[in-house]
């Protein structure tokens, strides 16, 4: 319901759902659904509460709703709540009994779930040992869901050749995928791997391209990041009037990171 499909609870964001649901629009019909025990609902209106979208952000009412609508078998709230419990948002931290929620979704086939658990393995943090080959395959399965998250870790596993063989193509092709469909992470990913030069040949241009798309589409990083190559000349002639420009802009703050 709320104009979601099966996918998107696999595919989107909590942000994305909630603006795809038109949560802020929708609250009153949307709380009152969540009252009579609707599990997307639930979900929804947990997600608004920790999102601070439609309604003032209140992370126990978040993990409230969360939990309910996880303890009505919704897989994406499992996963959600289970979060709330490995960060200590809005409830006292349980690392073991997040990691229970988390699994749980991922057995029932969530992406993010299983996207989650390959970050853990990768990282070893959640007190999940680090485990690179298996963090690759658990990216796959959840790049095959589509998720964008795990598509892009993925992209750097191939490229740095963790977790199994190199395969820069493979990742390369992931990524502008991604960066095509307007994912601006990916973009700022493909400027930086273009910039460094770590794992494959630099290319000025390229890597400006993309850092001129990603600071367009929003990302204060990248605005900054621009910037710096206008005034430097990377990738294109020098053009400091154009950097001026984008280090005025209201939302550039931080520094490259993609």
């Amino acid at each position: 319901g709320w104009g979601l499909t099966p996918a998107d609870y696999d595919e989107l964001m909590l942000k994305d759902l909630l603006a795809k649901a038109q949560v802020t629009a929708n609250w009153t019909a949307l709380f009152a659904a969540a009252e009579s025990g609707q599990p997307e609902a639930m979900l929804l209106v947990g997600a608004a509460y920790g999102e601070g979208v439609g309604i003032a952000r209140d992370h126990a009412l978040s993990v409230l709703w969360l939990r309910r609508a996880a303890e009505l078998g919704l897989p994406r709230a499992m996963n959600a709540y289970g979060r709330k419990l490995i960060d200590g948002e809005g409830v006292a931290r349980d690392v073991a009994l997040g990691l229970v929620w988390v699994r749980r979704a991922a057995d029932a086939g969530n992406a993010h779930a299983i996207g989650n658990l390959a970050f853990f393995a990768h990282t070893g943090m959640a007190g999940v040992p680090a485990n690179p080959v298996e963090a690759r395959a658990l990216f796959e399965r959840a790049s095959a869901k589509r998720n964008r998250p795990a598509r892009l870790s993925l992209a750097g596993m191939l490229v740095r050749g963790l977790g199994g063989p190199s395969d820069v193509q493979r990742g390369l092709a992931i990524a502008r995928e991604l960066s095509e469909e307007g994912d601006r992470s990916a973009m700022g990913w493909l400027a930086q791997v273009y910039q460094n030069g770590r794992w494959l040949r630099p290319d000025p241009g390229l890597s400006r391209r993309y850092a001129l798309r990603a600071a367009e589409a929003g990302d204060p990083r990248w605005m900054i990041g621009f910037a710096e190559m206008a005034a430097e000349g990377f990738g294109a002639p020098q053009d400091k009037v154009l950097a001026g420009r984008w280090l005025r802009s209201p939302r550039a703050k931080g520094g490259p990171g993609g």
